[in-house]
């Protein structure tokens, strides 16, 4: 008959092996997720690299541990769970096969629902990645379709059609994600927009505008605020809006915490409305 510790040794090493798999897969999948948020486009791709890794890496373990507990023979039960779901191991072993065969599909039947949780939230990191990769992808094909002496040149109007139906992507990926990736990635589709000058877009464009106005307000972004005052100069019929936007470019020159670029890129916004007044003499 084999001894408490004798039963207690197989489990421990399985699951002190597991843990410690598991616990670097989602240490890499949390420092993934932290890089992809950044603003540099090198730490996105790395942050999305080492997620996935680390979820294939998590999956793997986490498959393995199941087949192994499925696989377990009666005569070494695996462990046991009382009813708060705490793993324990009896202090005499026993041969009840029809009972430890009962606690095993318990226990694998609790080990299915996390795996379907945990797969349901993987999804959901997944598709927050792949969202922040497009969006991201967008941007710096925008970028390189704009001429850098003048952010309203466009220099590829086919290269930039396609950026912005890339940040269209990353967008609809993203917005249901609360947070800075959903706003990011409607930063982007705004913006590009109407460096565009989509017009035949310009109402769901000018709606966008004023969540990110809101937003840029609530958290003090310069740059969201820009944004949504670009658009409600390019866009807006209401001479009411186009002035409330000029009053916030203005008033975001004269900050003192404004950055060289952000002052450049007010400067060169107020420009559309100049350049609409010359027109219309």
């Amino acid at each position: 008959m084999r001894s408490a510790q004798a039963m207690r040794s197989p489990l421990v090493k399985l699951l002190t092996s597991r843990l410690l798999i598991l616990t670097g897969a989602l240490t890499s999948i949390a420092l993934g997720l932290r890089l992809s948020h950044s603003t540099s486009t090198l730490e996105a791709f790395a942050g999305a690299f080492l997620f996935l890794s680390g979820v294939q890496v998590a999956l793997w373990a986490f498959g393995i541990r199941l087949e192994l507990l499925a696989n377990t023979s009666s005569d070494t039960p695996p462990g046991f769970q009382d009813e708060g779901g705490n793993f324990f191991i009896p202090e005499q072993p026993t041969h009840d096969k029809e009972w430890i065969e009962k606690r095993l599909r318990g226990l694998q039947k609790q080990l299915r629902y996390s795996e379907k949780r945990l797969e349901s939230q993987l999804k959901s990191n997944l598709n927050e990645v792949e969202g922040r990769f497009k969006s991201i992808s967008g941007h710096v094909m925008a970028e390189s379709s704009i001429d850098p002496s003048n952010i309203l040149k466009v220099t590829d109007k086919d290269k930039l059609i396609k950026a912005v139906s890339l940040c269209q992507d990353g967008y609809d990926m993203l917005s249901d994600v609360a947070g800075p990736s959903a706003f990011m990635a409607l930063n982007n589709l705004v913006y590009y927009s109407c460096i565009l000058n989509d017009v035949a877009r310009g109402d769901f464009l000018l709606e966008k505008a004023r969540l990110l106005l809101q937003a840029g307000q609530a958290h003090d972004s310069t740059d969201l605020i820009l944004t949504a005052s670009l658009a409600i100069l390019r866009f807006a019929d209401s001479q009411e809006d186009r002035k409330h936007a000029i009053n916030i470019l203005v008033a975001i020159m004269e900050r003192s915490s404004t950055t060289d670029r952000q002052r450049r890129e007010a400067s060169s916004y107020l420009s559309i409305l100049a350049d609409s007044l010359t027109g219309s003499e």
